[in-house]
């Protein structure tokens, strides 16, 4: 073995794994489910005077590229008071994409709060959560035009077919979290280094919310 071999051979190798970036990112000037739930709480709870807050992590490997999950925080002016926290699992693509899916949930969980009196406005055919069931439900149209009828069912089937989605997508990033940590131990037992470890990385706060 010449010397330039045994450099090559006791040189490290490089660690390749997953690394988690938190942020506090603000949404898009069009983001729409944050302009309906902003819109909601100021009409609908006034007194709790709250503002959202959506926490992001960006999962990020250099041989598969980046997803996010979000936290979204909702926040009363007592900042040691946190309304309510949801949490959306599903990894996407893009920050701003997660952040969306953050605020449907919220919306339709603020909707469900809300007492029936007030339920009949112009959100009325949004998905709806239920508390006591753990459910979500869309109202069924009794009085209306076939045209609003046609709509709301179309509303519930496209809402249907997201949720069957978002599952199987679930299913799948956790099939790979299994496979990942299979080609992990193989590599261990070769004595190769693991490529989708858990990298520590301190975490970052980009684009503060006031």
């Amino acid at each position: 073995m010449t010397n330039d071999d045994e450099d090559e051979v006791l040189q490290p190798l490089p660690r390749i794994g997953w690394t988690d970036k938190l942020s506090i990112k603000k949404p898009d000037d069009n983001a729409f489910y944050h302009d309906l739930m902003t819109m909601m709480l100021e009409c609908y709870y006034p007194d709790l005077q709250a503002t959202l807050e959506y926490h992001t992590t960006e999962h990020s490997h250099p041989l598969i590229g980046s997803s996010w999950d979000t936290r979204l925080l909702i926040k009363t002016p007592n900042t040691r008071k946190i309304d309510a926290v949801v949490t959306h699992h599903v990894s996407r693509a893009t920050a701003e994409r997660s952040m969306e899916d953050a605020a449907s949930i919220a919306l339709a969980y603020y909707r469900g709060r809300l007492s029936d009196d007030k339920k009949d406005d112009g959100l009325l055919y949004y998905p709806c959560y239920l508390p006591k069931e753990n459910s979500w439900t869309i109202e069924v149209v009794v009085k209306g035009s076939k045209t609003l009828e046609a709509t709301v069912e179309l509303n519930r089937e496209l809402t249907n077919k997201v949720g069957a989605l978002k599952g199987e997508l679930k299913k799948a990033q956790d099939m790979i979290k299994e496979y990942q940590k299979e080609i992990d131990g193989l590599n261990a037992e070769l004595g190769r280094p693991k490529l989708f470890e858990k990298l520590d990385e301190p975490s970052t706060k980009k684009n503060a919310a006031p």
